[in-house]
């Protein structure tokens, strides 16, 4: 009874830890757009966006899931000190390889990927720091995770706050030439203090390429699925910036990027739950795991419900107080957006249960189903529409979409009576990470 009680009350702290460590994390990134907005007008606002957003799209082809990939197998090697720190290593030198290649075609072909993001060649001059962004986040990347795996949850949201939080903060404060010139300066800042975060952090070699292989074996399948999801996201500001303009684009990027704000309170839902939920499902206490499931789902919910609630009837006010009087067009875009929002915090809270149970990549299905409906709904409609109407709409189509087959899968998964052992071995003792 004393183990159980203790387990929960570190839960407890885990949970609160990640909280406040997303917490941190949204104000930083709401301040940060602030002083944009304040300091290079809507041109500038819309290329900041548009280069964040851009940003998350380009990231899992750095990283190539190794954050979550890492922690996992560190974690499983619990048991051998020299296994475990032999782990960090070897994703050190796979992200090395992901990061030169994504690196040299980034740079080689900067007039491609500036009219393709950003609609035009004039702004290839965002492309080179956006490569530094994703080296310096693939490193952090790769310290979080092993923090994780080696359960010191405290360590990895410390760090989250500082290379996440704080140091776009600053970085917004002092390096204000232009917008090239900021995403440089929080590039750096998320390299040198990534680099500082591992110089005192243990490793061992051990079987390199049979360590590598282990981690490229989990993460590789699960990238296309995440490449995917962050596509979809980034679709509407690129369509309206090929359509329309930078302002425009950036106003509806930053919308996009909105609904992940709202959904922040369902990551450490998700953090937590996956373990959870295998257990459950090993021992076959299915009444524990739709008790779990349900109470997941009324807080995600409620929480989510009444902020959409908020933003739609004080949008007028929060966005002009919050970005200003010239931004007060952007309301109806993202009041639109911010239905997209109840949809996605249940896919992040809810998909845990999904990875719980199955072995093969399921979620990735459903993003790819989601996403297959977002561009056959665009073809259609693009033919009698304009597209900048279309797209948003249609993303929140999309997202209704992956919200209900996540629903309708984790309704069978509780549903479905356990006759047999539905966890292999390993997946049922997976710690909490």
């Amino acid at each position: 009874m004393a183990v159980q009680s203790s387990d929960r009350l570190s839960r407890r702290r885990d949970y609160a830890a990640t909280f406040i460590a997303e917490g941190t994390f949204i104000v930083s990134y709401l301040l940060v757009f602030r002083i944009v907005a304040d300091h290079f007008g809507p041109a500038g606002f819309g290329e900041y966006a548009l280069a964040r957003r851009t940003l998350a799209f380009l990231l899992p082809l750095g990283a190539i899931g190794l954050d979550i990939a890492i922690a996992r197998y560190v974690a499983y090697a619990a048991g051998n000190p020299r296994q475990q720190h032999a782990y960090l290593p070897a994703a050190l030198g796979m992200l090395a390889v992901a990061l030169a290649v994504e690196t040299a075609l980034l740079l080689a072909f900067r007039d491609f990927w500036a009219q393709f993001f950003f609609g035009g060649n004039g702004y290839a001059g965002l492309v080179p720091p956006l490569a530094l962004m994703v080296a310096g986040n693939g490193l952090f990347a790769i310290a979080y995770g092993n923090f994780r795996g080696h359960l010191q949850i405290l360590r990895a949201n410390v760090l989250r706050v500082v290379v996440h939080g704080v140091s776009p903060l600053v970085a917004a404060l002092v390096f204000r030439g232009s917008v090239a010139s900021l995403l440089y300066g929080i590039g750096a800042a998320w390299l040198i203090l990534s680099v500082g975060s591992l110089a005192f952090t243990r490793m061992a070699v051990d079987a390199p390429i049979a360590r590598a292989t282990d981690l490229g074996r989990y993460s590789l399948p699960r990238v296309p699925g995440d490449l995917l999801a962050l596509l979809m996201f980034a679709v509407p500001g690129i369509v309206v910036a090929h359509v329309s303009d930078i302002t425009v684009a950036g106003n509806v990027a930053f919308g996009v990027a909105a609904i992940g704000m709202f959904a922040v309170a369902a990551f450490p839902v998700g953090f937590v739950l996956l373990p959870v939920a295998s257990r459950l499902l090993a021992s076959g206490s299915m009444d524990q795991l739709r008790a779990q499931v349900f109470g997941v789902a009324r807080v995600v919910v409620g929480v989510i419900v009444f902020g959409v609630v908020v933003f739609e009837v004080f949008a007028t006010p929060i966005v002009t107080v919050y970005l200003g009087p010239a931004f007060s067009g952007t309301v109806a875009t993202l009041r639109i957006l911010m239905l997209g929002a109840l949809p996605w915090a249940l896919y992040i809270s809810l998909r845990s249960i999904i990875d719980a149970r199955h072995t093969r990549a399921v979620n990735a299905v459903n993003v790819a189903i989601s996403f297959a409906v977002f561009l056959v709904a665009m073809l259609v409609l693009r033919t009698w529409l304009d597209p900048a109407t279309v797209v948003v709409p249609t993303f929140v189509l999309s997202l209704y979409v992956l919200g209900a087959l996540t629903i309708i899968e984790v309704w069978r998964i509780t549903r479905r009576p356990l006759e047999v052992r539905l966890i292999e071995p390993q997946e049922a003792v997976e710690p909490v990470l």
